[in-house]
């Protein structure tokens, strides 16, 4: 059987850092997508591209981010602009590591879409209640 995508367009957008480092055969799995949203959410988080240009290093946004997560400081690594008080954050902090968990390497251990749109409305709450219950969209570009 035909893989469904060409394996010239997987290698040219593989080379991008938004697929799934497992992904084989030009089929993509369960959490592959996630894998992808949590490559834009560190993007977003700290305005890097997902790849280095070339003649840089080597490492990928999506590793470089795990690593930063997990060790700390995370305000090395976010995007100071995104930060304008304690509640941005507290926030940029709750996408991190939700960001973090959608990068996982292993696919079982990444949350569902479902969970990730469940947490992102807890978000929207916690934001509209600090902003004084005015509803809000939290941005971070």
């Amino acid at each position: 059987m035909k893989p469904y995508l060409s394996s010239d367009y997987i290698s040219s957008i593989s080379k991008e850092g938004y697929f799934d480092p497992h992904f084989r055969n030009g089929r993509l799995a369960e959490k592959s997508d996630l894998y992808s949203f949590g490559v834009v959410l560190a993007e977003q988080l700290t305005s890097q591209k997902p790849v280095s240009p070339p003649g840089a290093s080597d490492v990928n946004l999506a590793s470089l981010f795990r690593t930063s997560v997990e060790e700390g400081p995370l305000d090395q690594i976010l995007d100071v602009q995104i930060i304008v008080d304690e509640a941005t954050y507290k926030t940029a902090e709750k996408v991190a590591d939700l960001a973090k968990r959608c990068l996982g390497l292993q696919r079982k251990a990444r949350p569902f879409m479902e969970q990730v749109a469940v947490e992102f409305g807890g978000l929207r709450k916690s934001m509209a209640d600090y902003q004084g219950g005015e509803d809000v969209e939290p941005s971070f570009s």
